[in-house]
């Protein structure tokens, strides 16, 4: 399967790797009761981490038994291969509805939800903000923004950005000030979990600045020289900004 890489958020002590293959989202699981991939789960060269926009080459030939997430994909045990990094096509289906996943809250009843569990929207007025939760004792990111008319707040999964805004004191901040440049505007994509206490709830999992420039070349790390090997080989945790569309 050809996939190209739009979202790695945090979830648990682990990650969700959401991507595209041929105009529809696909969320990659581990083959685990809880589904979440941790980095023995990625089979690139050098065991090195996937990044935002890479397109790989992976096995994911089984769909999942769970109903609420038709999207999820079981990843096999064979090596991913690395196609393109950045991927040279930025098209991603943006949904046009009024709602989201069927509500225009933070969550939806199972129900009222509808059945896609993944979206890629491009909102209006947008914060970051840093909230303190009383009930954890601990920091939350969060993101603001509007869409079809109303505002939204909802918990920041992004595995780059995510960081950055808890790294800001408490209180609202521009996407600017967190370092994601976005002057072409913005593209969120969006993750409605399993049923939890009668609900579903939503996720910001990833925060996709739009792109024009053309910045595109064929990465295969078994055949590039030994110089750009190494930067396709650094850790996620290390990677520009730039590499995940800023």
């Amino acid at each position: 399967m050809k996939l190209t890489i739009v979202a790695i958020s945090r979830q648990g002590d682990g990650f969700t790797i959401i991507g595209c293959s041929d105009g529809n989202f696909i969320r990659l699981i581990g083959p685990t009761p809880d589904g979440i991939l941790r980095p023995r789960s990625f089979r690139l060269h050098g065991w090195q981490r996937p990044r935002i926009w890479d397109v790989l080459d992976i096995d994911a030939p089984y769909t999942d038994g769970r109903p609420a997430q038709p999207e999820n994909r079981i990843l096999s045990d064979r090596s991913w291969r690395l196609l393109q990094r950045p991927a040279n096509d930025w098209q991603l289906p943006v949904s046009v509805a009024p709602e989201l996943f069927g509500s225009r809250g933070a969550a939806v009843q199972p129900a009222l939800a509808t059945d896609d569990s993944i979206l890629c929207i491009e909102p209006g007025a947008i914060s970051a903000l840093c909230v303190w939760r009383a009930d954890r004792e601990n920091f939350q990111a969060r993101m603001q923004f509007a869409f079809g008319g109303s505002i939204y707040n909802l918990p920041l999964a992004d595995n780059i950005w995510a960081p950055r805004v808890l790294a800001n004191k408490e209180g609202e901040h521009t996407l600017d000030a967190i370092g994601c440049r976005t002057p072409h505007g913005v593209k969120l994509i969006l993750s409605l979990g399993e049923t939890w206490r009668g609900w579903r709830y939503k996720t910001v999992a990833a925060i996709l600045p739009n792109r024009r420039a053309t910045l595109w070349r064929d990465a295969t790390p078994a055949i590039l020289p030994h110089a750009q090997r190494r930067t396709l080989d650094g850790p996620l945790e290390h990677a520009d900004p730039a590499d995940s569309g800023a």
